[in-house]
């Protein structure tokens, strides 16, 4: 890779050069070019493994965004993802190519290091999903006004809505009216501080049917 002089700078592709603006100046490389060489049992591995973690994390994107960002926001929604991804990919996959299996129990949707929740309870009465817990609160990793994320992850229709409370009402609510008779809910909860500066480690509640 070569670094041009600002005069002779330029983005975009020209014949088999690829131009690009770095940190420190334009640079310039040659077109990457598609490999003649089937791909190997690990390539190919590799590929599904992603594509099915990207397919089950799409849908819980707006909480990961909150959840994975750096301490006072100074992340992108991207760099977020990515760490989501990361995680997912390295310790909730499970089988052999190419019977890959995600473990919803060891999935993370949120990382931090925010109290969790006491759970106490979590139950489906009239179209709506309870969660209750213990409203423990201390001056350290655990706010009144912390809030609460509670999702239920649609593995059927691929949606997630989410339900908010606060950490010392001991209780959230999430309408359920909407999903599909027989439908497989997976049940998240996380933690963020009222201005999304910390979250807490996501927890796994179970699997409900509706």
């Amino acid at each position: 890779m070569a670094k041009l002089n600002e005069l002779f700078a330029f983005s975009g592709t020209i014949g088999d050069l690829v131009g690009c603006k770095g940190r420190f100046g334009f640079y310039v490389r040659s077109r990457p070019r598609k490999s003649s060489k089937p791909p190997s049992v690990n390539q190919l591995a590799a590929r599904e493994k992603m594509k099915q973690v990207m397919h089950f994390l799409e849908p819980l994107r707006p909480t990961i965004h909150r959840g994975f960002a750096l301490p006072r926001g100074q992340d992108s929604k991207v760099a977020a993802m990515n760490r989501a991804v990361s995680y997912v990919y390295h310790h909730a996959l499970e089988g052999e190519y190419p019977n890959f299996v995600i473990n919803p129990a060891t999935v993370r949707i949120a990382q931090g290091s925010l109290a969790g929740l006491e759970i106490t309870g979590m139950e489906i009465v009239d179209n709506e999903l309870r969660l209750y817990w213990e409203p423990r609160i201390n001056r350290k990793d655990a706010f009144g006004d912390d809030v609460v994320y509670l999702v239920a992850y649609n593995t059927t229709e691929h949606v997630a809505p989410i339900g908010m409370a606060s950490r010392e009402a001991g209780i959230a609510s999430l309408d359920v009216a909407d999903e599909r008779a027989g439908s497989q809910l997976l049940v998240y909860v996380c933690v963020g501080e009222r201005d999304n500066r910390r979250f807490s480690n996501s927890q796994f509640l179970g699997t409900l049917i509706r």
